[in-house]
């Protein structure tokens, strides 16, 4: 497990040498307000638009559209709820923002990992 763990961080650290962070494949649609950020990389993504971000009761919760990469619709739209308690990252509004990864299926991937080596998630709970 310790060798995956070596080889994964080796891939990141060329892969972010070689590909900025703040590439973004295409322009920005009209539908996807101004104040939303690209989530994804070289092979597309998809674009965040955050509302609020707010701990509640040991919960994180993030308010947020969820738009399509190139022609702008709302794939999701509600409230998302931090999946996982043993998140292996101290999230707070002032830094959840930045781990954001990627969207797929309902869920807001995050960098940080759990004890497993799975993937943090926002996961949607409710739609607006």
């Amino acid at each position: 497990m310790d060798i995956i763990k070596i080889i994964f961080f080796i891939f990141n650290l060329h892969y972010n040498a070689a590909f900025p962070e703040d590439y973004i494949p295409f322009p920005k649609p009209e539908a996807v307000p101004q104040t939303a950020r690209w989530l994804g990389g070289y092979d597309g993504g998809n674009w965040l638009n955050v509302d609020s971000i707010v701990q509640k009761n040991n919960n994180m919760y993030i308010y947020a559209q969820v738009y399509s990469g190139y022609y702008g619709e709302i794939l999701a739209s509600g409230k998302f709820k931090l999946s996982s308690e043993d998140c292996l990252f101290d999230f707070d509004e002032k830094n959840v923002e930045s781990v954001l990864n990627f969207y797929q299926e309902g869920k807001i991937f995050t960098l940080a990992v759990n004890q497993d080596g799975r993937y943090c998630a926002f996961i949607l709970e409710e739609n607006n």
